[in-house]
Protein backbone atom coordinates (compact mmCIF):
# COMPACT_ATOMS: atom_id res chain seq x y z
CA UNK A 1 0.00 0.00 0.00
CA UNK A 2 1.33 3.47 -1.06
CA UNK A 3 1.80 5.73 1.55
CA UNK A 4 -0.20 8.68 1.95
CA UNK A 5 0.23 12.06 3.48
CA UNK A 6 3.29 14.07 3.59
CA UNK A 7 6.77 12.80 2.30
CA UNK A 8 10.03 13.66 3.59
CA UNK A 9 11.53 13.70 7.24
CA UNK A 10 9.63 13.10 9.80
CA UNK A 11 10.03 14.98 12.83
CA UNK A 12 9.23 14.09 16.59
CA UNK A 13 6.38 15.55 18.68
CA UNK A 14 6.09 14.68 22.02
CA UNK A 15 3.41 16.17 25.28
CA UNK A 16 5.99 19.44 25.61
CA UNK A 17 5.17 19.85 21.91
CA UNK A 18 1.57 19.30 21.92
CA UNK A 19 0.92 21.61 24.83
CA UNK A 20 3.14 24.52 23.63
CA UNK A 21 0.67 24.17 20.36
CA UNK A 22 -2.53 23.83 22.27
CA UNK A 23 -1.66 26.78 24.31
CA UNK A 24 -0.85 28.87 20.96
CA UNK A 25 -3.60 27.86 18.95
CA UNK A 26 -6.16 28.69 22.75
CA UNK A 27 -4.24 32.32 22.18
CA UNK A 28 -5.17 32.33 18.54
CA UNK A 29 -8.37 31.58 18.92
CA UNK A 30 -8.46 28.64 16.26
CA UNK A 31 -9.65 25.46 16.31
CA UNK A 32 -8.15 22.57 14.64
CA UNK A 33 -9.95 23.36 11.34
CA UNK A 34 -7.95 26.95 11.46
CA UNK A 35 -5.23 25.72 11.85
CA UNK A 36 -5.62 23.16 9.70
CA UNK A 37 -6.40 25.98 6.74
CA UNK A 38 -3.21 27.77 7.97
CA UNK A 39 -0.90 24.67 7.76
CA UNK A 40 -2.42 23.97 4.21
CA UNK A 41 -1.65 27.67 2.86
CA UNK A 42 2.05 27.24 3.79
CA UNK A 43 2.00 24.05 2.08
CA UNK A 44 0.18 24.75 -0.85
CA UNK A 45 2.77 27.63 -1.37
CA UNK A 46 5.35 24.87 -1.91
CA UNK A 47 3.01 23.44 -4.21
CA UNK A 48 1.98 20.44 -1.98
CA UNK A 49 -1.51 19.21 -1.12
CA UNK A 50 -3.48 20.69 1.71
CA UNK A 51 -4.03 18.83 4.74
CA UNK A 52 -7.26 18.26 6.50
CA UNK A 53 -8.78 18.53 10.49
CA UNK A 54 -8.23 14.95 10.98
CA UNK A 55 -4.67 15.29 10.03
CA UNK A 56 -4.07 17.88 12.96
CA UNK A 57 -6.15 16.58 15.29
CA UNK A 58 -4.17 13.26 14.58
CA UNK A 59 -0.74 14.87 14.85
CA UNK A 60 -1.54 16.63 18.26
CA UNK A 61 -3.33 14.34 19.95
CA UNK A 62 -1.64 10.60 19.05
CA UNK A 63 1.62 10.77 16.66
CA UNK A 64 4.94 10.62 17.47
CA UNK A 65 6.16 11.85 15.01
CA UNK A 66 4.89 13.99 11.00
CA UNK A 67 6.74 15.64 8.21
CA UNK A 68 3.97 18.12 8.88
CA UNK A 69 5.78 19.70 12.15
CA UNK A 70 7.88 22.38 10.88
CA UNK A 71 4.54 23.61 8.79
CA UNK A 72 2.98 23.65 11.63
CA UNK A 73 5.25 25.31 14.01
CA UNK A 74 5.10 28.12 10.66
CA UNK A 75 1.63 28.51 10.53
CA UNK A 76 1.49 29.80 14.67
CA UNK A 77 4.49 31.90 13.40
CA UNK A 78 7.10 29.62 15.33
CA UNK A 79 10.43 29.60 13.83
CA UNK A 80 10.52 25.68 13.15
CA UNK A 81 14.33 26.06 13.91
CA UNK A 82 14.25 26.82 17.48
CA UNK A 83 12.55 24.54 20.11
CA UNK A 84 9.72 26.23 21.94
CA UNK A 85 8.84 23.43 24.48
CA UNK A 86 8.90 23.73 28.34
CA UNK A 87 8.93 27.46 28.19
CA UNK A 88 4.95 29.14 28.39
CA UNK A 89 5.79 32.43 27.34
CA UNK A 90 7.63 30.52 24.07
CA UNK A 91 4.78 28.82 23.64
CA UNK A 92 2.18 32.24 23.69
CA UNK A 93 4.61 33.65 21.01
CA UNK A 94 6.98 35.93 22.97
CA UNK A 95 10.64 36.19 21.83
CA UNK A 96 12.21 34.47 24.82
CA UNK A 97 15.58 36.32 24.17
CA UNK A 98 18.09 34.95 22.41
CA UNK A 99 18.83 31.54 23.92
CA UNK A 100 14.96 30.49 22.96
CA UNK A 101 13.96 27.51 24.73
CA UNK A 102 17.34 26.13 25.50
CA UNK A 103 18.48 25.38 28.83
CA UNK A 104 21.30 28.40 29.63
CA UNK A 105 23.99 25.88 30.23
CA UNK A 106 25.72 28.04 33.69
CA UNK A 107 22.14 27.55 35.00
CA UNK A 108 22.79 23.14 34.63
CA UNK A 109 26.55 23.74 35.14
CA UNK A 110 26.52 22.27 38.71
CA UNK A 111 24.56 19.16 37.06
CA UNK A 112 27.47 19.38 34.55
CA UNK A 113 30.58 17.14 35.98
CA UNK A 114 32.98 17.66 33.19
CA UNK A 115 33.72 19.64 30.44
CA UNK A 116 32.53 17.28 28.31
CA UNK A 117 29.39 17.05 29.81
CA UNK A 118 29.38 20.61 28.69
CA UNK A 119 30.27 20.13 25.56
CA UNK A 120 27.85 17.26 24.62
CA UNK A 121 25.12 19.60 25.99
CA UNK A 122 25.59 22.76 24.47
CA UNK A 123 26.32 21.05 21.12
CA UNK A 124 23.00 19.17 21.16
CA UNK A 125 21.19 22.39 21.86
CA UNK A 126 22.70 23.93 18.51
CA UNK A 127 21.16 20.73 16.52
CA UNK A 128 17.86 21.14 14.46
CA UNK A 129 15.10 19.14 16.01
CA UNK A 130 15.51 16.32 13.24
CA UNK A 131 19.51 15.89 14.11
CA UNK A 132 18.72 16.03 17.95
CA UNK A 133 15.93 12.87 17.42
CA UNK A 134 18.76 11.13 15.47
CA UNK A 135 21.57 11.58 18.29
CA UNK A 136 19.30 10.55 20.66
CA UNK A 137 18.65 7.41 18.43
CA UNK A 138 21.95 6.68 18.04
CA UNK A 139 22.72 6.67 21.81
CA UNK A 140 19.92 4.33 22.74
CA UNK A 141 21.23 1.99 20.33
CA UNK A 142 24.93 2.44 21.90
CA UNK A 143 23.36 2.11 25.47
CA UNK A 144 21.43 -0.95 24.04
CA UNK A 145 25.16 -2.73 22.60
CA UNK A 146 27.37 -1.49 25.77
CA UNK A 147 24.61 -3.45 28.05
CA UNK A 148 24.96 -6.44 25.80
CA UNK A 149 28.59 -6.23 25.75
CA UNK A 150 28.46 -6.13 29.56
CA UNK A 151 26.20 -9.40 29.71
CA UNK A 152 28.22 -11.25 27.81
CA UNK A 153 30.99 -13.31 29.95
CA UNK A 154 34.12 -12.00 29.89
CA UNK A 155 36.38 -14.15 27.90
CA UNK A 156 40.08 -15.52 29.30
CA UNK A 157 42.07 -13.13 27.27
CA UNK A 158 39.89 -10.26 28.58
CA UNK A 159 40.13 -10.97 32.10
CA UNK A 160 43.88 -10.68 31.76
Amino acid sequence: MAKTGPVGPAWPIDEELRHAFQLRLKELGWGHEEFAAKVSEIRKARGEKGITRTAISHVLNRAVQSGMIPDMERAVGWDPNRRFRGNSTLAQGTSGGAGGAQVDVDVVRDFLQSPDQIELVTGYQRLNVGNRASVLERVRVLLEVQAQEHQRPKTRRQTD
